[in-house]
């Protein structure tokens, strides 16, 4: 009875099994029906969504054939005839657009084993050497009517397609330097000889020799060119070091001037044939004076540099002894150390006048008043400064409660140590001073210089 009751329940199993089997294959023959229509629909998403799903559930020869001819449908409707088409049209970014996407496409589904359209690329390539043709002779063509504007948009266009296409680098130059040509020569003929100047220099980065631009630059400077020499005017009551100091500061600064119109005479030449000129011992030059020896020195404007006021001066400040150990502990020997201060300060007023030497009108007179303060603090010992730790005692030789070691500013009395004065602070810090001083004055002479070239 028992065992009865087993073969039915087998029996049913099996049965089930079997029915489960004929839907199975019912179900899978009726979507693989499903995809055929979709696909001679020319519905290919949906039909190669139905092929790869039968194929997950089983792999046929029937799944994996039609999701083959699907794909390769899908190949040929949405990437090469709309990529052919862009290409006859010359939408060459939308070809290359799209046919990045049929290459990440192939790829997807290189399993499949389809491959791009034969030739297609080279269809494209060769659609945009004929596209980057055609430009180039638009472009030459707005070369010749003067339209650079038009022509580098085009060139910029092939550029981004083909960065070797033949001459693309000599239209381009073309397109640069006929515009900036023109410029400078109109520019010369209005008397703007600065952006004659930018416009010519532009010209010779790309082709020093284009037409006649060398002698055009050339041509721009020597007119264009000022010259200048600076003369240092004495005081009897300003040290002559300071004097000579400060004129090559001022010098040097302007010698530094990177502005091709500025051209400053040799100091030393300038000062001898302007001292034969100086009137008497007064050290001052007239109206009179300065015309005759501008023109006599070649400089267009004189720069009359003279220290008005100067004085410098440094104090020294005994800070008296302080107290200490020769080790970290209050059981170390008890030493003492002395402290100093030295200030330093200088004061000084320097007046700059720039003058026409043909006219001997002034056309700047400037007052430049400078301070500084600076100060050192160093300490000295008589033997092994590294030794010393800072602190306090009442009795050097007696022991108390008071005493006490200050481990935390070590360092710093080490410094104090290692930075005793050599004894020239003040001269460099008077050379430090010029060299700032001399730098103003070499700012507005330059903005006075571009005022009045043309």
């Amino acid at each position: 009875m028992k065992r009865d009751f087993q073969y039915k329940i087998c029996a049913r199993a099996i049965l089930f099994l079997l029915v489960l089997l004929v839907v199975g294959c019912t179900t899978y023959k009726s979507q693989l029906r499903d995809a055929k229509e979709y696909e001679d629909a020319h519905m290919y998403s949906k039909a190669l969504s139905l092929y790869s799903e039968l194929l997950v559930r089983k792999e046929t020869k029937e799944a994996l054939i039609g999701k083959k001819r699907v794909v390769e449908a899908m190949i040929r409707e949405n990437y090469d005839v709309p990529i052919r088409m862009l290409c006859m049209q010359d939408k060459l970014c939308e070809a290359e657009q799209l046919y990045s996407e049929l290459s990440t496409f192939v790829e997807k589904n290189k399993s499949l084993d389809v491959k791009e359209p034969f030739g297609l690329k080279d269809v494209i390539v060769q659609s945009k050497r004929n596209y980057c043709e055609s430009l180039y002779k638009q472009a030459e063509s707005d070369v010749l009517a003067f339209k650079y504007d038009e022509a580098r948009v085009k060139l910029s266009v092939i550029r981004s397609f083909f960065r070797d296409f033949p001459n693309l680098d000599y239209l381009e130059s073309l397109c640069e330097l006929y515009p900036n040509y023109y410029l400078a020569a109109k520019s010369i003929e209005e008397g703007r000889l600065r952006d004659a100047y930018k416009a010519l220099k532009k010209i010779e980065s790309i082709d020093p020799s284009f037409k006649d631009s060398r002698q055009m630059l050339d041509s721009c400077l020597k007119v264009g060119r000022i010259t200048v020499a600076y003369v240092s005017i004495d005081r009897s009551s300003v040290n002559d070091d300071v004097e000579k100091e400060m004129g090559a500061q001022v010098v040097q600064s302007l010698l530094e001037n990177k502005d091709p119109f500025l051209v400053l005479l040799d100091r030393d030449y300038t000062s001898k044939l302007l001292e034969e000129q100086k009137l008497g011992m007064s050290g001052l030059y007239d109206e009179k004076t300065l015309i005759q020896a501008g023109k006599l020195i070649g400089a267009k404007y004189i720069l009359l540099g003279e220290i008005i006021e100067y004085s410098a001066d440094q104090k020294l400040n005994d800070y008296g002894l302080k107290k200490g150990f020769l080790g970290k502990t209050i059981n170390d020997s008890k030493v003492k150390y002395r402290q100093w201060n030295k200030k330093f300060s200088i004061q000084m007023k320097y007046r700059i006048s720039m003058v026409d030497s043909e006219t001997g009108e002034t056309l700047f007179n400037s007052i430049y008043p400078l301070n500084k303060i600076n100060e050192i603090d160093w300490a000295e010992f008589n033997g092994d400064y590294k030794m010393v730790y800072p602190g306090n005692w009442n009795w050097e030789l007696i022991k108390t409660g008071e005493d006490h070691v200050d481990i935390s500013k070590y360092n710093e009395l080490q410094k104090l140590f290692s930075q005793k004065p050599m004894g020239n602070e003040l001269n460099q810090m008077r050379t430090s001073f010029l060299i700032e001083l001399a730098g103003l004055v070499k700012r507005g002479v330059e903005t006075k210089i571009i005022e009045v070239t043309p």
